[in-house]
């Protein structure tokens, strides 16, 4: 039986078991991306340092953890082309963000840790509208238009869904790579776009109906490896020539190959998503951990990634001008701590936020817009067949 076939009759059958492998790289990608903020928020540029060992070894780290977007992505659309569209999840996604976004806000202000413009005011009001989380803002938009993929993807062969993602690709990825600074269709690159969020849904989707489970496992983790190795490659040149000539570049110069949407991180981050897929995870003690942290990440990300929360939590790190050796178990440490520390906070919020979720007042009006929103979408269906 074919993966498509399996996935559709559990879902008929109302069999969905849990996969812990991919909810272990949902955590994984949420410890890459603060791990990715540690040296963008964190440390000095590491191009000042010039291709040193210590400035090659943080161009690894990050080569190895820029692809967590992407994953993060990836593991959504793999999930959503099955699922049910609800609502609702807009509706949980938004509560949550709102409740960060002002609790940090309101906290900071009111003890003058910060000062804020109007702008920022505002942004800090209707976070997911002035993108003050640009992932939630984009994710947000892909989430309303999955069932709309869905349909388009359901009607379509095999060989045409590839034929869409070729095309996308070359578009928005390798077009972008042979052509630097672009804006292919004038969509402005780096993959911070609802454009790359969709076409990284098609893939997934492809992913999920047609390529098995164990298909390149043995050599997936290897070509992660391999993109992470050519990407400090490519930096290494690009400062060294730089160095020769005497010209100081800026990191979104010599960073550029690290964009979510350049050939390179968008292999990593099929090949390790790949290789999650393809592997099992039986200890009982480590299923609790997955089970603990993986719904909290999405929370760890916006705690530690709030606008006004990134000078306060990367502070001590910021501190740092000279590379060292001491500095890598320093990050390392850094971001476990980060991570502990904004899941711990996320854990108190579900649970305060259990005590209204619980409520059968509450459970009945989400099921009702749920089902208002569905008879919506069948209309819509309708029109588009």
């Amino acid at each position: 039986m074919t993966q498509n076939k399996k996935d559709c009759q559990a879902y008929k059958n109302g069999r969905i078991e849990r996969n812990y492998s991919i909810d272990a790289l949902r955590v994984l990608s949420m410890l890459m991306i603060v791990s990715l903020h540690s040296i963008s928020h964190g440390i000095v540029e590491t191009t000042w340092w010039g291709v040193s060992l210590y400035s090659l070894l943080f161009q690894f780290v990050t080569g190895l953890s820029v692809v967590s977007v992407n994953v993060y992505v990836l593991i959504s659309g793999y999930f959503l082309v099955y699922e049910k569209f609800r609502i609702s999840k807009v509706w949980k996604i938004a509560i949550e963000t709102l409740f960060y976004s002002w609790a940090i806000f309101g906290i900071l202000y009111k003890n003058g840790v910060i000062q804020a413009s109007g702008k920022e005011i505002l942004a800090a009001i209707f976070p997911v509208s002035y993108n003050e989380y640009w992932f939630v803002s984009a994710y947000v938009a892909m989430y309303l238009l999955s069932p709309i993929v869905n349909v388009l993807l359901k009607n379509i062969s095999q060989r045409q869904h590839l034929g869409v993602i070729i095309i996308l690709v070359s578009i928005f990825c390798i077009w972008s790579d042979i052509m630097p600074f672009s804006h292919p269709m004038g969509v402005l690159t780096g993959g911070y776009s609802l454009v790359w969020f969709v076409t990284l849904y098609i893939i997934a989707a492809y992913i999920r109906k047609y390529i098995n489970e164990s298909r390149w496992h043995v050599w997936s983790i290897r070509i992660y490896i391999l993109c992470a190795f050519i990407l400090v490659l490519i930096w290494a040149v690009i400062v060294s020539l730089a160095s020769r000539l005497g010209i100081e570049l800026p990191n979104d110069i010599t960073g550029y190959y690290y964009s979510y949407n350049s050939v390179p991180v968008l292999l990593g981050s099929l090949a390790l998503f790949q290789y999650f897929r393809g592997i099992s995870i039986n200890g009982s003690f480590a299923k609790k951990l997955i089970v603990f942290f993986a719904p909290l990440t999405f929370g760890v990300y916006l705690i530690h990634d709030n606008f006004f929360m990134r000078d306060i939590v990367w502070s001590y790190l910021q501190q740092f001008y000279e590379p060292s050796l001491f500095l890598i178990p320093l990050v390392f440490f850094y971001v476990i701590v980060v991570f502990l520390i904004c899941s711990i906070i996320d854990y108190c919020r579900s649970l305060l936020f259990s005590i209204v979720s619980k409520r059968g007042a509450y459970r009945c009006w989400l099921k009702r817009i749920d089902e208002n929103s569905g008879l919506i979408l069948e209309h819509l269906y309708k029109k588009l067949r």
